[in-house]
């Protein structure tokens, strides 16, 4: 078997480059610099990155985002400890047990054994740091190293340890920034300081194989502006994005009434470089439960929910009545073309029966519901 840099050497075209300068004025010297071709990198033996859960969790630093009190903070320690258990987490299978850390910079003991009590059968291998003792750790360690550095140490003298949850990333850094002089604020435009900080972070999770979530607040948004894209509610500029590895976007419905604190109902994003797919996932923390489930992705969940509205109201009308399209929309408050288009995938998908009914179509009439008594 050949070595990386044999294959590099092999697959690689050399020149004789005349240099401009032998570096004293600035000027490179790429007269031996060797960049390998395609063919030579596709020969090589690459040390393969670590997945956690097979399809969307691997290493690297990634973003996760969601408004206060979506839930961020219960579905990461879901995560985590499904994750220290070796066991699926919505819905995801998990490739085994590792050890985990918990950063929860905004949390004391009280909070973290309030949610460990509800949660339940803990495992041991979630460490927690809570935010009095990271601050004694900034107290001790600060003057000699930045966060960064003491991270690295720590992950490299527990090497059990895969996932770091930094719950959230802001407050870790301002407590570790006010204890520090090695840390002072990065001058310069939030672009270059987004990417600096968040790809600092990215490097050493490549480097040792870690997982590293970085929590983060949700941008603000004027009211009444749909959302095209939910990892733009990360409130960062896009050179962060470009810098982490992916991102996890935890974000309420379309339909959501902030008023109404007894919906637990949530979208889920996740994205990321070297994930074959993107997720859109709609989950749910029921009443009464601690955990999170999954009902399903996005796009299926949302065509069910619509068709229950849809074939609901059409029960409130008299039986056999036709309703148009546009008479059903704007009983249900929906548009008219996405009212059309939901009907038309729930007909092609073979839905013909709502409880003791026979729903039926006919263009230009509408929709109507036969009991299915009637001959």
């Amino acid at each position: 078997m050949k070595t990386a840099s044999e294959k590099i050497d092999e697959g690689t075209t050399r020149r004789t480059y005349k240099p401009k300068g032998n570096g004293a004025n600035g000027h490179a010297d790429v007269a031996g610099l060797l960049i390998p071709s395609m063919a030579a990198i596709c020969e090589m033996d690459p040390i393969a990155r670590p997945w956690f859960y097979g399809s969307f969790l691997t290493s690297g630093a990634f973003l996760i985002t969601g408004r206060p009190k979506v839930g961020k903070s219960w579905l990461l320690m879901q995560l985590m400890i499904a994750l220290a258990k070796g066991r699926d987490f919505l819905g995801f299978e998990c490739t085994g047990p590792t050890e985990c850390l918990y950063i929860g910079c905004e949390d004391d003991y009280s909070r973290i054994k309030s949610r460990g009590l509800a949660l339940g059968d803990l495992p041991n291998g979630v460490r927690v740091v809570v935010r009095e003792q990271l601050m004694q750790l900034a107290a001790s360690y600060g003057e000699r190293c930045t966060f960064v550095e003491f991270l690295r140490d720590y992950l490299r003298a527990n090497r059990a340890v895969k996932a770091v949850i930094m719950d959230t990333e802001e407050a870790c850094r301002q407590i570790w920034s006010h204890s520090s002089a090695n840390v002072a604020a990065q001058s310069g435009s939030p672009t270059r300081r987004d990417y600096a900080e968040v790809v600092e972070f990215d490097k050493l999770a490549l480097e040792l194989g870690v997982f590293i979530g970085l929590v983060n607040h949700a941008a603000k948004r004027k009211g009444g502006h749909a959302i095209a894209d939910y990892h733009e509610i990360i409130n960062r500029t896009n050179t962060a994005a470009a810098a982490a590895s992916g991102s996890f976007v935890i974000a309420d419905t379309p339909d959501h009434d902030p008023t109404d604190t007894e919906n637990r109902a949530r979208i889920l994003a996740i994205r990321g470089r070297d994930l074959a797919k993107e997720y859109l996932l709609a989950i749910e923390q029921p009443k009464g439960q601690s955990e999170f489930v999954l009902l399903g992705p996005w796009a299926k969940h949302k065509q069910t929910q619509t068709e229950l509205a849809l074939l609901e109201e059409l029960e409130s009308q008299p039986v056999e009545t036709w309703v148009t399209t546009r008479e059903l929309a704007t009983m249900c408050g929906f548009n008219p073309g996405a009212t059309q288009r939901c009907i038309s995938r729930m007909m092609k998908a073979g839905k013909s029966t709502y409880k003791h009914f026979r729903i039926e179509t006919k263009p230009k009439k509408g929709i109507r519901l036969i009991d299915m008594g009637t001959p």
